[in-house]
């Protein structure tokens, strides 16, 4: 199975990357590394790995990904009050945006 993660540099992410890897999957990795991550080099030795840096707001990019992958995995977000509020638009985007982009290409495909 090909499996997509938005966000999936941060730990929950690396956790879930080791698990599918483990278990035979292809899995795709697109992250910014808003938070300077390291934990994508960890699985570059594996084949059925890809890290795409990139940003889930980059609707084109996105869509090409969904379009070729079997699971979605939306872990990308911005996460606390205090971040949301230093930067409320960024936060909509990367936390309401990024599923509605995703369910919007779902929808159309079905």
């Amino acid at each position: 199975m090909k499996i997509l993660i938005t966000g999936g540099a941060g730990y929950l992410g690396s956790v879930i990357t080791k698990n599918m890897l483990d278990l035979g999957h292809e899995v795709t990795v697109l992250d910014n590394l808003l938070f300077n991550q390291i934990s994508p080099l960890t699985y570059t030795y594996n084949k059925s790995y890809n890290f795409i840096y990139g940003d889930v707001r980059n609707k084109s990019l996105l869509t090409k990904l969904v379009t070729t992958h079997d699971v979605i995995i939306p872990l990308a977000a911005i996460v606390g009050f205090p971040a949301c509020k230093a930067n409320p638009q960024l936060a909509w985007d990367v936390n309401f945006n990024q599923i509605m982009d995703i369910e919007e290409y779902i929808s159309n495909d079905q």
